[in-house]
């Protein structure tokens, strides 16, 4: 059984704010919209199969537990204004969407020319809130968090090679092709993935231009 007294443990857990967005930590009223996510085979579409119950309470808690202990991590984001999905339906300020953050890099990759990537930069939305700009938005937040405040020498970013939505993303948020890596954990047709990566110098160089 999960042990759900974990999302009690927010003191130490560093908060993000976007014009949009919040990055926090995760709560006990986020797990059912959350467990309906995993479930859902568009949501899942890059990953080997949807999750049960079971599984994304586990997932939930180890996120936060990680959370809990270093500060940051996979955030819980939740909306920060209405946020308009269809004619008649919207997401309200408060409704979990998803997760954005950083968590250590797979085991998986190799070292690269510009040295170890010890952490990764991820993602996962529900479907009410994709195509409007917000992974971006709050990965950029991310990604701005790990090479100013933790001050990280680089950052990755992996995904299966069919997953073009994220690889658009990494690329929008100035992250570069690094190598292929085969995982051999996957399915035969989940095992090309590719790396991308950017550095705290290219970043240095990049952020006055987005601003």
């Amino acid at each position: 059984m999960a042990d759900l007294g974990i999302f009690n443990e927010n003191a130490d857990v560093f908060e993000i704010e976007t014009q949009r967005l919040t990055l926090r930590g995760w709560e006990e009223a986020d797990l059912n919209a959350w467990i309906e996510m995993n479930a859902d085979p568009e949501v899942r579409s890059f990953f080997p199969s949807v999750l049960s119950e079971e599984e994304s309470l586990e997932q939930a808690v180890r996120n936060q537990r990680y959370l809990a202990e270093n500060g940051f991590g996979l955030w819980a984001v939740a909306a920060r204004q209405p946020i308009h999905y269809s004619d008649d339906d919207v997401l309200l300020p408060g409704d979990f969407l998803g997760f954005i953050g950083i968590h250590p890099m797979d085991p998986v990759v190799p070292e690269t020319g510009h040295g170890v990537v010890s952490f990764e930069i991820g993602w996962r939305l529900r479907k009410e809130a994709w195509h409007q700009g917000l992974a971006t938005e709050g990965a950029t937040a991310a990604r701005d968090y790990a090479f100013g405040i933790e001050r990280l020498p680089i950052l990755g970013s992996l995904a299966v090679s069919q997953n073009t939505p994220s690889i658009a993303l990494m690329e929008r948020i100035g992250f570069t092709f690094e190598m292929d890596v085969e995982d051999p954990e996957l399915p035969d047709n989940l095992q090309h993935c590719v790396l991308y990566t950017m550095t705290r110098q290219q970043w240095t160089h990049k952020r006055p231009s987005e601003e």
